[in-house]
């Protein structure tokens, strides 16, 4: 007798039921989708009801795997509640993060890239509970996926900082050239500080602005004075100079403000005014308070004031470049301590 033989034939993936999986992912992604849409309306609505986050929100969390099972039994004949559930979970859980965060917002609007994703990978998770293999290895996949991307998406307090430090260098490049454009002006006008060169005399303090530029001197007995220079000044600006070498109750210049030729003095001495080179300079006694500033110990004379009145000089571009450019910073520049000049 002929003996039978039986063929052997390796099962074939089940097509079918992956192709109806499939359908079930498709739908879980689409119902999350959709919830997460709702979810995030009914977060909005808190602001006008409060209430809203205690009745709406946990409805529609638990309507989401109720859909789930619902889908799953029609297409492919079982609840696959567990599966329901945990990626129910998984979308719950990932969105909380993503809303505390910021993770899930770009630049304070909502970001439909983030929420998409989120919805997708969550459903393609499912994949882990329906089966077959190649269903399942998708759902590691996707969870895999979904972890790195909540932890890669950068938060609402990250992008702040980025942002910042964005803003606070865009500042600090408008400040240097603010900064670039004023000490090119005052290089141009020329509005330098001068100083005393007589003998005993020293400058410890000056101050320089683009406009106008002071310095404090000091001699050897520690006699105060102080030169202010104004630049750019036109010759017929001359009357005004009185102005600056008067003091608080001086009255009318025309009582106590002589001028001889092109200069302007005080009737005492102690102050002198001229236009030189385009630039007005005035030279006065220091007052009580700026002795003090200058670390005297009293206001020069007149006899100290006419002799620094013929023995100021500008100072150079170098001393300038030294002592005034490194903290120049317009009319915010500080008073400089100077006391080698």
């Amino acid at each position: 007798m002929a003996e039978a033989t039986a063929t052997v034939e390796s099962p074939a993936v089940p097509t079918v039921s992956i192709v109806r999986n499939l359908g079930v992912i498709a739908a879980t992604a689409a119902i999350m989708v959709v919830t997460d849409y709702v979810v995030l309306h009914l977060l909005l609505l808190t602001m006008f009801w409060g209430p809203v986050i205690l009745i709406g929100i946990p409805i529609a969390l638990v309507a989401l795997p109720i859909a789930i099972i619902g889908v799953s039994k029609h297409l492919t004949g079982g609840s696959h509640t567990m599966g329901a559930i945990t990626v129910s979970i998984v979308l719950a859980v990932a969105g909380v993060y993503g809303y505390q965060s910021g993770a899930l917002s770009l630049f304070g609007d909502i970001n439909p890239t983030a929420h998409l994703l989120l919805c997708v990978l969550s459903a393609v998770t499912l994949g882990l509970f329906l089966g077959p293999w190649p269903l399942r290895g998708a759902g590691v996949a996707a969870a895999a996926t979904l972890v790195a991307l909540v932890l890669v998406l950068p938060t609402s307090g990250e992008r702040a900082a980025v942002e910042h430090a964005r803003a606070e260098a865009e500042t600090q490049r408008q400040n240097a050239e603010a900064r670039q454009q004023v000490t090119e002006h005052f290089l141009d006008q020329r509005a330098f500080p001068v100083l005393a060169e007589s003998p005993g005399w020293r400058n410890p303090k000056i101050r320089a602005t683009g406009w106008d530029a002071m310095t404090w001197m000091v001699n050897d007995v520690g006699a105060v004075a102080t030169a202010l220079v104004l630049a750019p000044v036109e010759e017929s600006e001359d009357t005004t100079l009185c102005a600056y070498i008067g003091r608080p109750g001086d009255g009318a210049p025309a009582d106590w403000c002589i001028r001889t030729g092109a200069v302007w003095t005080r009737a005492d001495g102690t102050g002198v005014a001229y236009i030189d080179g385009g630039r007005a300079v005035a030279i006065k006694a220091a007052d009580e308070f700026t002795v003090a500033q200058a670390g005297g110990s009293s206001s020069a004379t007149a006899a100290d004031i006419a002799a620094l009145a013929t023995s100021v000089r500008a100072m150079t571009d170098a001393e300038v470049e030294t002592y005034i450019l490194p903290v120049y910073d317009g009319v915010n520049t500080p008073v400089i301590d100077a006391p080698d000049l």
